[in-house]
């Protein structure tokens, strides 16, 4: 598939790891330090990933970074948003992974 140029995408979901799924006309994208609902500009796609270069519409969940190496030293991938919906979209990821990869429905907490 190689690499495409898209300028704009709008941030679907958080999946495993950190990143943002945005959809394009060549593929999935993930893009980091964003958040699901968001329109990011970012850099060229490369193997599905991208570099985010600018937040174009935040989030209203957006928060300030606590950690001022956040997105520089690689430990951390979730600052940008309040723990509260940090701890709700991790409930989807591994619901979904489960479901996905596990065959597994899981509604309980």
């Amino acid at each position: 598939r190689g690499t495409f140029i898209v300028n704009e995408v709008s941030i679907e979901k958080w999946v495993y790891g950190g990143d943002g799924l945005a959809r394009t006309d060549a593929g999935v994208v993930m893009v980091p330090f964003v958040l699901p609902g968001e329109t990011a500009r970012i850099g060229r796609i490369h193997k599905a990933h991208a570099p985010l270069e600018a937040i174009l519409t935040p989030s209203a969940e957006r928060v300030e970074p606590p950690c001022p190496l956040f997105a520089h030293c690689g430990g951390c991938h979730y600052q940008h948003a309040p723990h509260e919906f940090q701890v709700a979209r991790k409930v989807e990821i591994l619901r979904e992974q489960l479901q996905r990869v596990g065959k597994i429905v899981f509604e309980g907490e």
